[in-house]
């Protein structure tokens, strides 16, 4: 037994009516909906306060201050001897500006390879801070900045500065250290 209750009939108007409600649907979406009114255009204006199409561009950022001993602790921290050579250039060109700051920066540097390098530059100065300064340096904590107070001691200390001296070459720690402060002590008895 065949049931076929004319199905052909029966789908071609369902497909037909849906098809229609579809494309009607969209119709009538499109045209509730109505497109927006465009924003009016932006006035510029220049900076003497003249109307302009152009938007105005924005002044150009200051700049910033650089600290140059910032810069050559980054030096250093980095191992960048180009930029460390050129800074200590800088500071020995000018050494009443930096003097102060550069020994500041010997007693407080939380990196003892910049308190090293700070000390080195102070020692070649032409008019280095006194010798109590580098003797104090003796003291740091650790044997970079001992060693460089030693290297200018060496060359600007006095026998006042021996008794430290002697007390580090024989008993420091740091071989690098006891190596420095007999060099130094010899070359302080020989002047």
């Amino acid at each position: 037994m065949k049931f076929n209750c004319g199905a052909k009939s029966f789908w071609v108007p369902l497909i037909l009516t849906a098809g229609l409600s579809i494309v009607l649907a969209g119709y009538l979406s499109r045209s509730r909906t109505r497109p927006e009114p465009a924003p009016e255009p932006r006035v510029h204006r220049t900076p003497e306060g003249i109307p302009t199409n152009e938007p105005s561009k924005p002044p150009p950022p200051a700049p910033m201050a650089s600290d140059p001993l910032r810069e050559w602790a980054g030096a250093i921290q980095r191992r960048d001897e180009k930029a460390v050579l050129a800074a200590q250039a800088g500071f020995l060109g000018e050494e009443e500006k930096y003097r102060e700051p550069l020994v500041k920066t010997a007693k407080e540097h939380p990196d003892p390879r910049v308190r090293a390098f700070s000390v080195a530059v102070l020692g070649r100065m032409k008019t280095p801070p006194p010798e109590t300064f580098f003797v104090e340096r003796l003291g740091d904590a650790q044997e970079y900045p001992r060693t460089s107070a030693l290297q200018a001691l060496e060359r600007l200390g006095t026998t006042a500065c021996l008794g430290e001296v002697d007390r580090l070459a024989g008993a420091d720690p740091a071989e690098s250290v006891r190596a420095a402060a007999a060099k130094t002590a010899k070359a302080v008895r020989s002047r």
